[in-house]
């Protein structure tokens, strides 16, 4: 988890009385949450860690409606309305290995395997229409079932180094900082629905299309437009005509700062932790390229509070068993990321909402300058199913056994519980006021100003081709209830 320290300070305690030189190691480690595996003397150790992790996560969707045939309430205004159930299972194989390189100096690898990740949306009676994105067209439908994904998470690489050791120096508390980086090594995830058979009304669709795929058959160079005059394109373009994998990991590359600070007291060691998670997007994944209109990924950052009690050591026999609870309290900045709604919107066949917008605006015809037209050259940006996610936090608390069984090997179970605040996932404004724009590119987002008559245009911003009216629009939006998410684990770890 995130993690970091602030300073924590103490006189000697009745842990620290002398202790002879035969006095076995393992009494001199710290609690597991400050542990550092220890190189010593131009020596290495090595521990190798497998630990096996269920995750049950679930939530309420909910969206916005100013329909009173959706909502009675609707009558007052913005009012809104539980859609679906949300639920998610997933087991992760986490593997880890730590080599200590010198004194408190550990270089550390894990390797996050997903054996299964599979999540459903299940109807909560909502009237008709409440799904709707343009009249008439829903869009999707209930109950929904997500693909089951499985592969490698991540490749993380990072460096744990022991500035202070309390077992070095009794005067000094355990004070531990480091740094990881997160790589994504396998598929990026990409959104996936059922795979419909042909009807009258269109092809069959295949399960995880194209974004630029508008009506899903998995072929491309359709729905023919006139761009400009004697111009007749495809909407769609042209593109790989397979399906795609579903995918497992996030598609971007993360760098994980933390530090964690302790003492031990006797049979307690308390201890404090903060650190910060910062995301970059890779070109191969949904996030895309860089654009200027695309949103940062949200950071996130942790802090821990937490005690270790170990009311059992037996010194000659290298054993200890050991208790940790743990709270964590984490902040998600607002930005562009995957949510509950990932696969349902990004496989959405509602004809309209995966229709591309253009990023690009050019002076029209008027030779004032004062119109402002789609540039049939710019790109073209289809739904990916990825959105504009709100700021929200999240609190978990956690429970840790471990029992130490000899000089060579501990055992670990632990479960915890988190919910995650009630937050949008669908926000968006058609216009950026952040960012300027000339009167001939701006759009949509040139308006006349009712206050001059024929004066100056008001410009809302530079247009935002990822902004989806259908899901982004206030009276539209998607929301996600307090969700509830269950964890449980169980692991060993051989230490050399």
């Amino acid at each position: 988890m995130l993690q970091c320290a602030v300073g924590l300070y103490a006189g000697e305690s009745a842990a620290l009385e002398p202790r002879s030189i035969t006095e076995p190691e393992v009494l001199q480690q710290p609690a597991m949450f400050t542990d550092v595996v220890d190189g010593f003397d131009g020596g290495t150790d090595l521990h190798f860690s497998l630990t096996y992790q269920h995750t049950w996560k679930t939530a309420r969707i909910e969206r916005e409606t100013q329909s009173v045939a959706v909502s009675a309430d609707a009558a007052g205004g913005t009012a809104r309305i539980a859609v679906a159930d949300y639920s998610e299972s997933t087991s992760r194989l986490n593997v880890r290995a730590e080599l200590g390189l010198y004194h408190d100096l550990a270089l550390i690898v894990r390797l996050p395997v997903i054996l299964s990740r599979s999540s459903t949306l299940r109807g909560r009676g909502a009237p008709a229409g409440a799904l709707e994105g343009a009249p008439g067209q829903e869009l999707f439908q209930l109950p929904f079932d997500s693909p089951n994904r499985s592969g490698v998470e991540y490749l993380g690489l990072g460096v744990d180094w022991g500035i202070l050791n309390q077992w070095r120096d009794a005067a000094q508390p355990t004070l531990v900082v480091g740094v990881e980086g997160r790589f994504s090594v396998s598929e990026p995830m990409h959104a996936c629905g059922p795979a419909r058979p042909a009807t009258e009304e269109g092809a069959a669709e295949v399960r995880c299309a194209q974004p630029a795929d508008i009506n899903r058959d998995g072929v491309s160079g359709q729905f023919p437009v006139a761009l400009a005059p004697g111009r007749v394109e495809s909407l769609e373009g042209s593109f790989a005509e397979q399906s795609r994998k579903a995918g497992v990991s996030r598609g971007t590359t993360g760098l994980e700062l933390h530090g964690m600070i302790s003492r031990r007291f006797a049979q307690l060691e308390p201890y404090m932790g903060l650190g910060v998670l910062l995301e970059l997007p890779s070109a191969s994944s949904d996030f895309g390229p860089d654009r200027p209109w695309k949103k940062s990924i949200g950071q996130r950052v942790g802090a821990s509070l937490g005690v270790e009690l170990m009311p059992w050591e037996v010194v000659e026999q290298f054993q200890r068993l050991s208790l940790d609870v743990r709270f964590t309290g984490t902040y998600r900045a607002a930005g562009r990321d995957y949510s509950e709604l990932f696969d349902a919107l990004g496989s959405s066949n509602a004809p309209a909402y995966r229709q591309p917008r253009f990023a690009g605006y050019r002076a029209g015809a008027d030779p004032s300058g004062r119109t402002s037209v789609i540039d049939p050259d710019s790109e073209r940006v289809f739904p990916t199913g990825i959105s504009n996610v709100d700021a929200h936090g999240s609190y978990a608390l956690r429970v840790q056994a471990r029992w130490q069984a000899g000089r060579y090997v501990h055992f670990d179970l632990a479960a915890g519980w988190a919910l995650t605040q009630q937050h949008v996932i669908t926000r968006g404004a058609p216009c950026d006021g952040s960012r300027s724009v000339d009167p001939e590119r701006a759009g949509p987002c040139l308006f006349a100003n009712p206050l001059v008559g024929d004066g100056p245009e008001v410009i809302a911003g530079r247009p935002d081709p990822s902004y989806r009216p259908e899901t982004d629009e206030a009276g539209h939006r998607f929301i996600v209830g307090t969700a509830s998410t269950v964890d449980a684990w169980v692991g060993a770890t051989v230490m050399f």
